[in-house]
């Protein structure tokens, strides 16, 4: 589905919700000087295709500026793009983190709190975010369920400013491959986790399987422009940074998504 979102953008650009995400895709890439073609039957997804071919040469690394500016205009319409679609994931996220009464729980990229119905009330949960356009929707959410357990704080993930291992748990949820250095992130993340802590992704990574593998880094250009790589690799992450998997299952669609399961050494 998120492969997708420059063509959803683009057939909705004049809607309320979606034209500040089309506007972020067309400044943020270059996609303004592009010549589409001018025949009236020229179609949208056409024009969408011209868009994404244009931008799979544009490859750039993320910066944390980027990040932040696509978010808060991904802010009116990711629950819309991505609440059902991750659900699942999101549903075996407080399972796989194995929480206990007054665990502190610190969600890295909680974006607009998708994840806080789910979760316990008798535990004490921090949620992250560099955007604070997708947090404001955060604290909507959590004033409409009155969780009073909730505390949400615009951070950058690779410095967090908590002590050392300040946290039981931490939970990534479809966001590592979003930062512009993950594998700086996930040290933090091991750094305030207190150790014998769980760690859990939730997250699409790179398949293992060569020809899907490879669709992965074809794409990956393009997803870098709107936010998000495809082809970060899970095995070498966790080489990188020191961590060893204790679970991973499939989620989502066809199992392109991964939960996976850490015990912070």
């Amino acid at each position: 589905m998120s492969n997708f979102l420059p063509l959803v953008a683009l057939i909705h650009k004049d809607s309320p919700r979606f034209s500040p995400l089309w506007s972020e895709i067309q400044g943020s890439s270059g996609a303004s000087d592009l010549k589409f073609p001018r025949k009236r039957r020229c179609r949208p997804v056409l024009r969408a295709l011209h868009l994404w071919l244009s931008l799979s040469c544009q490859q750039n690394h993320m910066s944390v500026e980027y990040i932040e500016r696509v978010y808060n205009s991904y802010s009116n319409v990711y629950d819309f793009l991505f609440g059902k679609v991750f659900q699942s994931g999101r549903e075996l996220g407080p399972e796989l983190l194995d929480l206990f009464a007054d665990a502190r729980l610190l969600e890295v990229g909680v974006g607009t709190g998708l994840s806080l119905p789910l979760l316990p009330r008798n535990i004490h949960i921090t949620g992250v975010d560099l955007s604070e356009g997708m947090l404001e929707k955060a604290r909507l959410r959590a004033a409409a369920l009155h969780l009073k357990n909730v505390k949400l704080l615009k951070r950058d993930a690779t410095q967090l400013e908590f002590a050392d291992h300040s946290f039981d748990r931490v939970l990534a949820a479809y966001f590592i491959s979003v930062v512009p250095d993950p594998v700086r992130v996930v040290l933090e993340m091991k750094r305030v986790c207190k150790p014998g802590g769980v760690i859990v992704f939730l997250n699409h990574f790179q398949s293992e399987h060569p020809v899907m593998g490879a669709l992965d880094k074809f794409w990956s250009p393009l997803c870098y422009r709107i936010g998000f790589r495809t082809d970060l690799n899970l095995r070498k992450l966790m080489a990188d940074t020191g961590l060893k998997i204790d679970t991973i299952e499939p989620i989502g669609m066809f199992g392109h998504w991964k939960a996976v399961r850490c015990i912070n050494p």
